[in-house]
């Protein structure tokens, strides 16, 4: 397994050995694993979690059952690690949906392992099932979330303004080119152009990654104008989304295909 952005190689040696144990613990095969939290968007602190997503897929006979079957397989957080993924067939009901974590794993900078035919054909089965509308509404919530508690703060948390800078770039990304938008803060930054804003989202991350994740700093009116803006424009030019999706019988082929495999 090759990791596209460095990680600490004690962590890598013992993630690869954790993917490995549970893939012959549960009898399954691992499709693609990777980083989701900060460390993949771009932001992590001294104490963020190695958050590490994968899909997996169960041989054909596992399927072939009239027991319902789990469909995620997790491990419990030890020393910072947090290990889950989805089983294929959950994925690909949740891609039917439009579900961003999935967009967001398959676009991750941080990947610990992958079969890459796999992954190419789930793109462009994604790209096929992206709908851009509900899209907004996910990252707008999320935006939301933070945002009503960040807006008439004096201090804010160093996590909140990064978490808040991402997802509402998210927001402009698709109202403005309506494709999914990067998982990490580096790629969605292309949109702001070459201005003060970038100097200070600069030293934010820089703040955050000799920070822990409860730190936190004086308000930047900078940083709030150009977040209200986001979320606002965002929701004056939502409505002009497309619903966007496909037909759910390509999830079913796509499905077929890989257990005859």
């Amino acid at each position: 397994m090759t990791s596209i952005v460095p990680v600490d190689p004690v962590l890598r040696e013992r993630i690869d050995a954790e993917l490995t144990r549970v893939g012959e613990d549960e009898g399954l095969r691992i499709l693609l694993a990777v980083e989701s939290g900060s460390r993949a968007w771009g932001f992590p602190s001294t104490d963020s979690d190695y958050d590490v997503r994968f899909l997996y897929l169960h041989p054909l006979d596992w399927y072939l059952s009239v027991r319902e079957r789990p469909d995620t397989v997790s491990r419990p957080i030890i020393e910072g690690l947090d290990l889950s993924g989805w089983d294929i067939r959950k994925a690909l009901r949740l891609l039917g949906g439009s579900n961003m974590a999935l967009f967001e794993w398959v676009a991750s900078p941080v990947v610990y392992g992958m079969d890459q035919l796999f992954v190419e054909r789930l793109r462009a089965l994604m790209i096929a099932f992206f709908q851009p509308r509900a899209a907004l509404n996910h990252y707008m919530g999320m935006t939301r979330k933070y945002w009503s508690a960040m807006i008439d703060a004096g201090e804010v948390r160093l996590k909140h303004y990064c978490y808040t800078l991402r997802t509402s770039l998210a927001c402009r990304w698709i109202v403005e080119r309506r494709t999914p938008p990067p998982m990490d803060l580096a790629a969605l930054r292309v949109l702001l152009g070459e201005d003060a804003l970038q100097h200070r989202i600069d030293t934010l991350i820089e703040q955050k990654r000799v920070a822990d994740e409860s730190a936190v700093v004086p308000r930047d009116p900078v940083l709030h104008t150009a977040i209200g803006s986001m979320v606002d424009d965002a929701a004056a030019r939502g409505a002009s989304l497309d619903a966007g999706g496909s037909d759910p019988a390509h999830l079913d082929s796509f499905f077929r295909s890989l257990l005859s495999e």
